[in-house]
């Protein structure tokens, strides 16, 4: 599921029984026009959300083209369910020559790499000084808004945004250039050419200093190219002291300057809700796992770098987000989507996409349920394989790095939700690297009917209080940060039914779905 948003996709509004920005009745306030691309060849599609600008009215669900000010903003909504919304908000602190405006596909790859459908919703930030500087400065933050069921009041919770994206959104010249400054570390992740040949295009990477001493800021430059068709994306992780209090919502700084021949442009994109989702049905309730240590291969220009030509260089080496190392089941670390893929078999987060939704690859990155698990014989006699009584024993790979709890739930009575009574949980210890065993005993009140399992590896210290584990804490749909949830599918194969008549009352079917 992975294709960057570079101006070279498609971009879908987040937006749908909207109520991030929104009075309690879900008519908007504030426009949300911010999104992720939904086209293109990019390689991030499903990790960056695109700062779309220049929005004049609450219900714009697109930008337009105009002058922009200190008290100019942009917002994202991601909808994880009728519950529960993922908010975003970046608001202008400061402002000088700067313009929301729609790429020109003639110099921009973003058209091909990161954009929407009809290539109309990406407005992004240009230059309204020609041959001179132009700067801007933003404040960026997000929450989760959330509630208990319809009818009951929402509740905000602070989360933190991972990173921040930078591109050049039209392709520099030779004396164009823009930067961007913020406290973490750069690296190049995607380096696109859409020609056959090698052409100028510069990075430099540098601390910022104030009376020569490090502010604990790091700035990119890039640019410095031939106005061909290349372009670089940077991505920044934050460091920990670039986030604000709790109480002031962990907001995080950014500025840029940037500098055209006539007039150049960029694009800004957030990490924001680099999370781990369930897939099961809706009706199992929507899981976040926040995957807060987001690790990347760096690039090879190192973290401080002069002005480097990488594209002409032969050497040179694009970073990558890549998935976590530790802290996951199975031998893959989750896969970051930007919202729930619900699905009727439970394999909605092990696909790649295409650009129409449509399923193409199957990565299984979902794979610490026993195979041998996946698949029942229902039998009310003695010696089958799912009698009431008898134990399901689920040797589960775990491996972290810190004190965890494996917890695990299986839908039994097929009610569509995973009850108290469905769920076993063990401690795990820190530098684990092997099973853990859960173990259920089969329940009177099964059913003959394929079913869902869902596994949830949390951070201990996130399920206790004073170092003493809760376990009402361990419960199958809550957000939490790190470790990892998997939901499987478990067919049951019914019994035959062997008189016709009785499929007027109560139909059994072989393998029900």
């Amino acid at each position: 599921m992975r294709k960057i948003l570079f101006l070279l996709g498609i971009l879908t509004p987040i937006f749908n029984l909207a109520q991030c920005f929104s009075d309690i009745n879900g008519v908007r306030q504030e426009p949300v026009i911010s999104t992720f691309a939904t086209h293109g060849s990019g390689k991030y599609k499903n990790e960056i959300l695109w700062l779309n600008w220049g929005a004049i009215n609450p219900t714009d669900t697109k930008g337009s083209s105009r002058i922009l000010s200190n008290s100019d903003y942009t917002n994202a909504e991601i909808k994880i369910n009728d519950n529960k919304f993922i908010c975003l908000k970046t608001r202008i602190l400061d402002v000088s020559k700067v313009s929301s405006d729609k790429i020109n596909p003639i110099y921009s790859i973003m058209d091909e790499s990161y954009t929407n459908a009809d290539n109309s919703m990406f407005h992004i930030l240009r230059s309204t000084n020609d041959k001179n500087l132009s700067n801007i400065q933003f404040e960026s933050f997000a929450f989760i808004r959330s509630r208990e069921a319809i009818g009951k009041q929402y509740v905000d919770e602070p989360i933190k945004i991972n990173g921040l994206i930078f591109a050049d959104a039209e392709s520099a010249n030779s004396v164009e250039y823009f930067n961007l400054s913020a406290k973490g570390k750069w690296n190049i992740i995607e380096f696109i050419n859409l020609t056959n040949s090698k052409y100028n295009y510069n990075v430099k990477k540098e601390d910022v200093k104030i009376d020569n001493v490090p502010n604990g800021e790091s700035k990119i430059t890039m640019g410095y190219g031939e106005d061909k068709r290349i372009a670089a994306i940077a991505m920044l992780k934050f460091n920990e002291d670039a986030y604000a209090s709790r109480d002031n919502q962990y907001k995080v700084n950014y500025k840029s300057e940037f500098k055209g021949g006539g007039t150049t442009a960029i694009a800004i994109g957030l990490l924001a809700s680099y999370a781990d989702f369930g897939d099961a049905p809706i009706s199992y309730g929507s899981p976040i796992h926040f995957i807060e240590n987001m690790e990347t291969i760096p690039d090879n220009l190192g973290v401080v770098v002069d002005q480097t030509n990488i594209g002409k260089s032969t050497t040179f080496n694009s970073g990558a987000l890549i998935k976590p190392s530790n802290n996951f089941m199975g031998t893959l670390g989750p896969d970051p989507n930007p919202r729930p893929v619900y699905s009727e078999d439970a394999l909605g987060d092990d696909y790649d996409y295409d650009q129409n939704n449509v399923r193409t690859v199957l990565t299984k990155e979902e794979d610490s349920w026993p195979a041998s698990y996946n698949r029942f014989s229902y039998k009310t006699v003695e010696g089958s394989n799912y009698p009431i009584g008898a134990a399901i024993k689920a040797q589960i790979l775990v491996k972290t790095n810190v004190r965890a709890v494996l917890a695990g739930w299986i839908d039994f009575n097929i009610n569509g939700k995973f009850d108290q009574g469905e769920r076993v949980y063990k401690e795990v210890a820190a530098n684990t690297n092997g099973n853990v065993e859960l173990s259920w005993t089969i329940p009177l009140n099964r059913k003959p009917f394929s079913t869902f399992s869902r596994l949830r590896l949390f951070e201990f210290n996130h399920v206790s209080e004073n170092g003493i584990l809760d376990p009402n804490l361990i419960v199958p749909s809550s957000d939490t940060l790190g470790g990892e949830v998997e939901d499987h599918k478990i067919q049951i194969i019914s019994q035959a039914v062997s008189n016709p008549m009785l499929l007027n009352a109560t139909p059994v079917y072989n393998d029900r779905e």
